[in-house]
Order: structure tokens, then C-alpha cells, then sequence
């Protein structure tokens, strides 16, 4: 397969933090494969296929790099029977640590149970689970709001409710999954929350981006 410079530096860059980011569809994941092969079939600077972690988001990607990295063994064995540090590599591959995040976190505990006095009856929450005990966090929170802020829940109410709460609760949740998903949460929300520190409304940036957007609405209802 022929490479692109950006592609041919991703698999060839060591010693170092790497980040590949690229539209889905664009060759990602034979980049990874390809850089992992060129790791693991050096006989220089050897590194055990059973020493290396990889994570997927899906089960499914965990499959396909188990996959593809057994395929690319067989390719580079044929092409080299009497390597015997591939030949040790590929009989190693069922070893290595290529799963999801979820199935590497639970390993992990599994495997150091005994430093850290969890049960070993423990298992990995469901969906459903999490999901119920989202929605029973959400309603307490609510509640208490409603008990000690009422003033700034009216607020609110009007603003986003009209039958029940059900969209605050939505806000919650989608704002909760959010920040589950970016790095240093607590930096992202103190400089959110200074972003809206100004003298007059007209200097905020968010109110300016609506009004652009109501004028901008307001600007196709005239056309037509």
C-alpha cells in the first residue's frame, strides 16, 4: 500500500507522543496496523507483541486489529520463514492486550484485585444500569434545586420547560456526557464560566453569535 507523507510519518515517528486525527474512511486504522507491525517485527529494539495495550471504542474494531495484525504476521513470515523473532511475535499475538476500553479497565482491576479490596463478584455496569442511575441522580439534584434555589429553577423552567422537567433533565445528562468526554473537564468549566464574565451584555460573545443567527433567520424569511 502506498502511503501519503502525513501517513508514512504517523508509522514512522518514535520515542515520542503521537496524535493521528483524520475523517473516518481515510486509512486510520491500516496506519495503526501498520505502525504496530513495523514495531512489533523489530529485531532491533524488540518489543514483546504480549507488552503493548491497544484500545478500541467497539468490540468490533477490537476484532479487526486482531485481525489485520495476524494477517500482516502471516504476510511478513512468508516473506521470511527463518525469522525467528516474528515467528515468537505472531505466536505471542493472543496475548496481547487489543480490546476495548471497557474490557481493558475491567482487566485491569481483575488482574490487581487483591491491592485494592474490591469483591470478586465485581462486574462492568450495563447500559441500562448506568442509564437508571443517571436518571436517579438527575432527579435528586433537581429536587434539591427545587427546594433551594427556587427563584433560579422558575428561571429555568420558563425557559427550557413547558409540561415537565423532562428537557432540564435531558440538559443535565447530555451536559454530564459531555464532560466525560474531553480532557481536564474542570479547566473547560472555569473558563467557560469566564467567558461570560463582562460589563454589558454586548460583549458577549455567545449573545453576539445569537443575534447573528436570529438576523441571519430573519434574513431568509425576508427573501422568501
Amino acid at each position: 500500500m502506498k502511503w501519503t507523507v502525513e501517513q508514512q510519518q504517523a508509522i514512522s515517528a518514535r520515542d515520542c507522543g503521537l496524535i493521528v486525527s483524520a475523517a473516518a474512511g481515510s486509512g486510520k486504522t491500516s496506519v495503526l496496523v501498520e505502525r504496530l507491525i513495523q514495531i512489533l517485527s523489530d529485531t532491533e529494539k524488540k518489543v514483546p507483541v504480549n507488552r503493548i495495550i491497544v484500545v478500541t471504542f467497539t468490540n468490533d474494531e477490537s476484532s479487526e486489529m486482531k485481525q489485520r495484525l495476524n494477517s500482516s504476521f502471516e504476510k511478513k513470515i512468508s516473506e521470511n520463514p527463518k525469522d525467528i523473532w516474528l515467528r515468537k511475535q505472531h505466536t505471542l499475538l493472543p496475548m496481547a492486550k487489543i480490546s476495548t476500553i471497557n474490557s481493558f479497565c475491567f482487566e485491569l482491576i481483575r488482574e490487581n484485585i487483591g491491592d485494592n479490596e474490591i469483591t470478586s463478584s465485581f462486574r462492568v455496569l450495563s447500559d441500562t444500569e448506568h442509564d437508571v442511575l443517571c436518571q436517579k441522580a438527575v432527579d435528586s439534584v433537581l429536587n434539591k434545586w427545587y427546594e433551594e434555589k427556587s427563584e433560579k429553577m422558575a428561571l429555568l423552567w420558563s425557559a427550557f420547560c413547558e409540561k415537565d422537567d423532562r428537557p432540564l433533565e435531558n440538559i443535565i445528562i447530555d451536559f454530564h456526557d459531555f464532560l466525560s468526554s474531553i480532557s481536564f473537564p474542570e479547566v473547560w468549566i472555569k473558563k467557560t464560566i469566564e467567558s461570560f464574565n463582562y460589563d454589558t451584555v454586548e460583549q458577549n460573545k455567545y449573545y453576539l453569535k445569537f443575534l447573528e443567527i436570529i438576523f441571519a433567520e430573519l434574513n431568509n424569511i425576508y427573501k422568501l
